[in-house]
């Protein structure tokens, strides 16, 4: 496994049955930038809650009055744009986002077209606002959130809720969760969370 580890270049494997460690390859105490990763992890966390009932997939970002402050805001149509379309890339909500290469955000479709739901676009624009979605639906950090539900119950002791950030931009209101900082400094939250190699491959 060590062997396989170095070939694929990962940081670590691990793994576990329930909290008991079988095997360990590598550094699982560094701390690694999972970059879009963070966004599938960001998703488990929605799923948890949409079980409960506390988030509505149908849900619109008008019905918690989610707009984007920087101009231009949000047009009438696309806030009819559900929960579900953000997590599946298709809002059809083209505005400029946080940490978003200068290529990406020439490449955006026109604003207004097409409608929600009907076109698959992954930008960071989605996984920021329903960042903001998840906090006001639950009433605290997705960093707090994460540590409760993905790090601590299997034991990812080397998880540190106090390493995450916010990270923004004039682009829009919405925090992203991405940077080029150094590792101790890592600009990161559950959408691209700075975890540790003892998840799995994350960088």
């Amino acid at each position: 496994m060590e062997e396989l580890a170095s070939q694929v270049g990962a940081t670590a494997v691990v793994v576990c049955d329930h909290r008991n460690e079988l095997l360990c390859a590598g550094q699982p105490s560094v701390a690694v930038h999972c970059r879009s990763i963070g966004k599938t992890l960001l998703g488990a966390l929605f799923g948890r809650h949409v079980a409960s009932g506390a988030i509505e997939l149908d849900a619109t970002p008008a019905d918690p009055g989610i707009d984007d402050s920087v101009p231009p805001s949000l047009t009438s149509e696309e806030w009819s744009a559900r929960v579900r379309d953000l997590l599946t890339c298709r809002p059809g909500i083209y505005h400029p986002s946080n940490h978003q290469g200068e290529a990406a955000r020439a490449a955006l479709p026109p604003r207004g077209a097409p409608r929600p739901g009907s076109y698959f676009l992954y930008t960071n624009w989605d996984f920021s606002a329903l960042g903001t979605i998840f906090e006001r639906a639950i009433g605290q950090s997705m960093f707090t959130e994460f540590a409760q539900a993905i790090a601590g119950p299997p034991g990812m002791r080397h998880f540190d809720p106090a390493r995450q950030r916010y990270a923004t931009q004039g682009w829009s209101r919405h925090r992203t969760y991405a940077s080029t900082s150094p590792p101790a400094t890592w600009h990161a939250s559950a959408s691209s969370t700075s975890t540790t190699a003892s998840t799995t491959r994350t960088a």
